[in-house]
């Protein structure tokens, strides 16, 4: 299975992202997802339990980051989306998972909310979309998410609603 953890934003921020990515879904025919940046991935594994715990454990605080540019690609997970800055306490936060865990997963540090992910898109859709979303100063990240899909990658549309939060806690 896969395991990602997620950082998602706080409560009027999310659900400033979530009608947005609502709105964006539902206007094409793509799944509805939880806004978030994806701090860490795993896949493989067996049984999340040790990452749970770490996570449970793991010392983390609120923080902002400051969104830069709205951004489209062709890759699913990166259909449109706000790429981030990348802060000392993101960094930190990452380092703390790649120095626990071992995993042969691409984890390069590339902050970004998505907020839309579907295959074959058009590009013009994507820049009209990205040209209506007005972006804050900052984005205050103040949850972590552990989210797991039985069968690993994200490769199509549909594999996003097989996401399954696992754990959830507050940052302090």
């Amino acid at each position: 299975m896969g395991i990602y953890i997620w950082l998602v934003p706080e409560k009027e921020e999310r659900n400033y992202f979530q009608g947005i990515v609502d709105k964006l879904a539902k206007k094409y025919g793509a799944c509805s997802f939880i806004p978030h940046i994806t701090l860490y991935g795993f896949r493989d594994v067996t049984d999340p339990h040790d990452i749970v715990e770490f996570s449970r454990n793991i010392a983390l605080k609120p923080f902002g980051l400051k969104p830069l540019e709205i951004k489209h690609s062709d890759k699913l997970t990166q259909t449109l989306f706000i790429r981030m800055e990348i802060t000392y306490e993101l960094e930190s936060n990452y380092l703390l998972y790649k120095s626990k865990f071992i995993t042969d997963y691409p984890n390069e540090l590339n902050p970004h909310l998505s907020l839309m992910y579907k295959n074959r898109m058009e590009s013009e859709d994507k820049e009209r979309e990205a040209a209506d979303i007005t972006l804050p100063a900052k984005i205050t990240f103040d949850t972590l998410q552990v989210i797991k899909r039985d069968k690993g990658s994200i490769k199509d549309e549909l594999d996003v609603s097989e996401w399954i939060k696992v754990f959830e806690r507050g940052l302090q």
